[in-house]
């Protein structure tokens, strides 16, 4: 039996599917940077991951202290990372990915 509740199709349109969009989204951002994090080398001659340090007392100096947006220090960086490999994680398990990506319109890559 099809359902076609205007509300319920409204909510599948406009919470649903955009949610696993936005999920879909938010792991292929997070697979690129983590790739990125451990394999792009800096200035420095390592990668961003060793080269970043992870002691609370290094600015990232990327003009915050002066715009008002909030300070970003080596360890928040690292943090972050952490994060985001969390997040990693929890979707490549118990078939996570496959339900998100049979209802998402734009997961993008």
């Amino acid at each position: 039996m099809a359902v076609t509740d205007p509300t319920i199709v409204k909510f599948s349109n406009e919470k649903i599917r955009v949610f696993a969009d936005r999920i879909l989204q938010a792991y292929w951002f997070a697979k690129t940077a983590q790739d990125e994090w451990f394999n792009s080398e800096t200035g420095l001659g390592g990668t961003i991951s060793a080269d970043t340090p992870n002691l609370g007392t290094e600015q990232i100096m990327d003009g915050a202290d002066t715009d008002g947006r909030s300070l970003v220090f080596g360890d928040d960086m690292h943090a972050v990372m952490t994060r985001m490999s969390d997040l990693i994680t929890d979707l490549e398990t118990a078939s996570k990915l496959e339900t998100l990506s049979k209802v998402a319109v734009h997961p993008t890559r």
